[in-house]
């Protein structure tokens, strides 16, 4: 790594940093700037947005679907802003973002895999319950994670992520890692669009549209016993 790639990675964790202690207002306004930002910039993932709400809401004006991207991007913006303050902030800080509910006793050392749907809020959910197992003595959580191209942030998102016992878990290549957290009674969370291979996938209708899930969790939870 140069030493410009170096110098560059500490001023982005100092920028992390400062986002993480702000006050949570400023925070909030200054993702929604970027994300408004951002969706009006030229790039793949701007169309790409658009082309996806067509498909799934062919009944709505392109007026009405311009602003379904806009809320979209602003609070996509919000989100990353958020994610300093969970990677980097304390368990309170986290608790103030996040109310947690459950119709199922989270601490009573069961294999659970839970199914969240990849939203913007998908890192602040899990933290947020790996914080709370933390405080209540409760079995850890492990997650799946893919690596970035950038291994400085590669290897700090990690650290930041397990701070509170829970396990990042390498999608690539280590799925028995995650069977043995489940055998083991940690909840692990799943996102259904993740991509795990052909073998582990299917196309299966979404808003009408046949879209790429996994298959896999049902076979999990049967060979580890989970619900």
């Amino acid at each position: 790594m140069s030493w410009l790639h170096t110098f560059l990675n500490y001023i982005g964790l100092s920028i992390l940093r400062l986002f993480a202690f702000l006050p949570y207002a400023w925070t909030v306004q200054i993702g929604y700037a970027l994300g408004y930002l951002f969706g009006r910039l030229p790039h793949q993932r701007k169309y790409v947005v658009l082309r996806n709400l067509q498909l799934c809401f062919p009944n709505l004006t392109s007026h009405q679907i311009q602003r379904l991207a806009n809320e979209h991007w602003r609070l996509l913006g919000r989100a990353v802003i958020e994610r300093s303050r969970v990677w980097l902030g304390s368990a309170k800080q986290i608790f103030s973002l996040v109310d947690i509910e459950s119709e199922i006793p989270l601490g009573d050392n069961k294999p659970r895999i839970l199914v969240i749907p990849h939203f913007v809020g998908f890192e602040c959910g899990f933290m947020a319950l790996s914080a709370l197992g933390e405080k209540n003595g409760w079995q850890r959580g492990a997650g799946l994670y893919q690596n970035m191209k950038n291994p400085f942030f590669n290897q700090k998102i990690i650290e930041w992520r397990n701070r509170f016992g829970a396990k990042s878990i390498n999608r690539q290549n280590r799925l028995f890692d995650l069977i043995r957290e489940i055998r083991k009674g940690n909840f692990v969370v799943i996102a259904p669009d993740i991509d795990l291979g052909p073998k582990d996938s299917a196309f299966v209708p979404f808003f009408g549209i046949q879209t790429n899930t996994i298959t896999a969790i049902s076979r999990l939870a049967k060979a580890c016993g989970a619900s």
